[in-house]
């Protein structure tokens, strides 16, 4: 059989015609039929991802395409857009499914809820899930399953979380806690979104809705995953120090409280209105390790030194006022110097036309030819889209970055709050940042 891919999308109002719509759409590209009336054996699919804007009713939306997957397994989450094929909608009413049918790939699923009170216990509930339901041998070398003949080593684990609490560095290590992996799985995926009123985000797993929870899927099997991610920020102003911090928590930087030192940067709007700033401004740390492999830009200090430097973007997640603190989406070391970056449309055009070469030379440098992905996954932040370009603008980064990839490969992704990808072999958490991952 092989495997089947489709992805579909859909902009009905109506959630119920938009879940069928999108499913219809996927399994015509997959090669399967949406005729419930078919043989589930033969056209249900093995594994369902789904992501949609907040202006549907959720539940309505999930059960729709339930019904039309034939209560094939899922997971999925809101975002603040979709991105398929020739389109990224930012719009309320946007809905995309990815379909996987196959006997070379496939996937353990669970959900865990009560991230918003500890990142760190939902991290290792998560861990003991995938302990409980893949054997260890599975996490560390090839296995052949006797049933199927599929082999069984873990490619990828797939994570969506709620989009506006959670401490990822917690949660990862909260889940490394109860694996006991002796190499990591990389991590894709991203914290989920909504129309960024920054109020609730959404996450699916079967019939199952949360706004507190953390989903997932194992991937295992005879596929290959290739992953690239670029952020185009600038850094702008001097150096600074973090002083004094807990974990996430900032409160002194430069031996000031960090909201007195942040306000030199921010605008009168964004001092007024907190949700503007997090996707306006971020923190770009030094990494201690050459991320160049990875396509994390190497950015100069300054115009006087010429040394390059990698650099990650950190998001500030909420602000607290009478400590004067900010609290970041995972944890900063103190001592950690850092300058505070903007985004750049030039350099993000710039790095996404890279970023696209550096997945090629991936898929082409095994064995030296031409290598076709059968799927690109792609988490996109928030603050790439049309918080910073015009509508046109935005299609024709895409566009372009589709076309020099693929332009029939099928496509699936959204706008996330926060993106989730490996950095050499750590998982980390990015902001202002896109990731491109390849199944092949």
């Amino acid at each position: 059989m092989g495997t089947q891919i489709g992805v579909g999308v859909s902009h009905h109002r109506n959630p119920a015609m938009a879940g069928k719509e999108a499913v219809a759409q996927a399994m015509q590209q997959a090669g399967l039929t949406s005729n419930l009336t078919a043989n589930l054996t033969a056209d249900r699919p093995d594994f369902v991802m789904l992501f949609a804007t907040v202006g549907y009713r959720q539940s309505v939306l999930l059960q729709s395409v339930r019904a039309a997957t034939h209560q094939a397994p899922l997971i999925g989450c809101s975002g603040a857009g979709v991105i398929v094929q020739g389109m990224a909608d930012e719009s309320n009413f946007a809905v995309t499914v990815l379909l996987i049918k196959s006997d070379e790939m496939r996937f353990i699923h669970g959900i865990e809820t009560g991230i918003k009170a500890s990142s760190a216990q939902v991290g290792e509930a998560v861990g003991e899930a995938i302990s409980r339901s893949v054997d260890r041998s599975s996490l560390v070398k090839n296995v052949q399953n006797a049933q199927n003949k599929t082999p069984t080593e873990a490619k990828a684990l797939f994570l969506f979380l709620e989009g506006l609490s959670p401490n990822f560095d917690e949660f990862i290590e909260g889940l490394r806690r109860r694996t006991d992996l002796e190499k990591t799985i990389p991590a894709i995926g991203g914290f989920a979104g909504d129309d960024v009123a920054i109020r609730e985000t959404f996450q699916y797993c079967d019939d199952r809705i949360t706004t507190d929870g953390a989903v997932w899927a194992l991937l295992l099997g005879a596929v290959k995953v290739a992953s690239v991610m670029s952020h185009g920020c600038v850094p702008i102003g001097e150096k600074h120090t973090v002083t004094k911090c807990d974990r996430n928590a900032v409160f002194e930087i430069d031996h000031k409280p960090a909201l007195e030192v942040l306000q030199s940067y921010l605008t009168q709007a964004e001092i007024d209105d907190w949700s503007i700033a997090p996707v306006m401004l971020g923190w770009a740390f030094k990494s201690d390790q050459s991320l160049e492999a990875e396509t994390v830009e190497a950015e100069r200090e300054d115009n006087r030194d010429d040394a390059r430097d990698a650099t990650m973007i950190r998001a500030m997640a909420a602000r607290n006022e009478q400590a004067s603190a900010v609290y970041m989406m995972s944890d900063i070391v103190e001592g950690s110097e850092f300058r505070i970056a903007r985004r750049d449309r030039e350099k993000i055009c710039d790095k996404a036309d890279k970023m696209a070469d550096a997945l090629l030379a991936q898929l082409n440098s095994e064995r030296g030819e031409p290598v076709s992905p059968q799927l690109i996954f792609h988490v996109e932040c928030v603050g790439r889209g049309k918080l910073i370009f015009r509508e046109p603008e935005k299609l024709s980064l895409i566009n372009h970055l589709q076309a020099k990839i693929g332009p029939k490969i099928p496509w699936v992704g959204f706008y996330a709050f926060a993106e989730i990808g490996p950095v050499l072999e750590q998982n980390c958490v990015h902001n202002f940042t896109s990731i491109l991952t390849a199944l092949y």
